[in-house]
């Protein structure tokens, strides 16, 4: 994300099984004395700027969940790479930079005081870590965010295309997506030129509290409602190269990466099984064993689904009927540690859907 990281001279995660599962057992006792704790401070008004309390207690939902993530799979790029998009996000939703050591340092006494000094050693000292890291974090934090722009020559089409899925113009978005598809490999220009780009924005923008939520919300379905508008003027190979199913990962609400990699396969020439977000793991394991697919391609977008992503994949691959199975991960869950997938167990990873495609047609 940044060309630059918070330096990990003196930072080793070391974290036991013992230390993690204690600090997963307790953690939501740890987040509510952190909330307390926090809310109660004489001067929590001044540190959360313009920000609510509410949104500081929104923002600690997720802030243990990552660091056992963390924890876990002892991640350290993963913290370097997230810490300044953390302060990022959170200044731009108002919060001061002071906030920041105050929050780590409660975090760290509520840990200790909830699990024993003991064994909240190791954990305790990636928290002293980004304590002393702040001032770096902050300049870090400072940096413009980059997105890497692969069809620089839609930008004019993929501003329109933005601007007309927030405000709500199907008509608009409809007609710049019938213009893109006209040109040479139309549908992969769209996919990856426009939409790809346009939700970065978005997600940017609702980051940044430009849009809200729902506003956010809303523009992906807009997507999604025209990705299936068009799935019936989309042309597909005649040399049909075996059977796929996409999915996302466990958890996961978040579809759209899934969909238009589903959508791209189909039109190479694979015959493509999409199961939608909330398609129960059972039933997933008696499709693949009743259809035998040539792969399985998941899609995970929060980082912290990667242990129950793991566990899925961990099953599928002790089952023998299955052996042939080959499975691909991918999406913005994977952005902060490029080695991470490496824990899940899949034999593929491709980081934007042009690769996932080239990697999948290999096989």
């Amino acid at each position: 994300m940044n060309a630059i990281e918070p330096s990990s001279d003196v930072l080793q995660i070391k974290t036991t099984l013992s230390d993690l599962n204690m600090l997963i057992k307790y953690q939501e006792k740890i987040k509510d004395d952190v909330n307390v704790k926090l809310a109660s401070l004489a001067n929590i008004h001044k540190l959360l700027g313009t920000a609510s309390l509410q949104k500081m207690y929104d923002d600690h939902d997720n802030h243990l969940p990552f660091m056992i993530t963390v924890y876990r799979y002892n991640s350290l790029q993963m913290l370097q790479k997230h810490l300044p998009w953390l302060y990022h996000k959170n200044i731009s939703h108002g919060f001061s930079y002071d906030y920041f050591p105050v929050a780590f340092e409660t975090w760290r006494n509520a840990i200790i005081n909830c699990i024993g000094a003991e064994n909240a050693v190791n954990i305790v000292s990636v928290y002293e870590w980004m304590i002393a890291q702040h001032e770096q974090t902050i300049t870090l934090s400072q940096q413009p965010l980059t997105h890497i722009d692969r069809h620089p020559e839609l930008a004019p089409q993929r501003a329109v295309f933005t601007k007309s899925i927030l405000s709500g113009d199907f008509e608009q978005s409809l007609n710049i997506a019938r213009e893109v598809f006209t040109r040479r490999n139309g549908q992969e220009l769209f996919y990856m030129g426009v939409i790809e780009p346009a939700m970065y924005e978005v997600g940017r923008l609702e980051e940044l509290d430009i849009i809200s939520y729902v506003e956010a919300h809303l523009a992906t379905s807009m997507v999604n409602r025209l990705i299936a508008v068009l799935y019936s003027e989309i042309p597909t190979s005649n040399h049909k190269k075996g059977l796929g199913v996409i999915t996302s990962a466990p958890n996961e609400s978040h579809q759209l990466g899934a969909r238009m990699l589903a959508d791209l396969l189909e039109k190479e020439g694979w015959d493509i099984e999409f199961l939608d977000t909330d398609t129960p793991e059972k039933e997933l394991i008696t499709r693949l064993l009743k259809t035998q697919p040539k792969f399985l391609g998941i899609s995970m977008t929060i980082v912290s689904h990667i242990h129950d992503l793991t566990q899925l994949i961990s099953k599928l691959k002790q089952i023998d009927e299955l052996s042939s199975l080959k499975i691909i991960v991918g999406g913005q869950g994977f952005r902060f540690d490029d080695k991470l997938w490496e824990h899940t167990g899949a034999d593929s990873y491709c980081d934007h859907l042009k690769s996932a495609v080239r990697e999948i047609n290999q096989w």
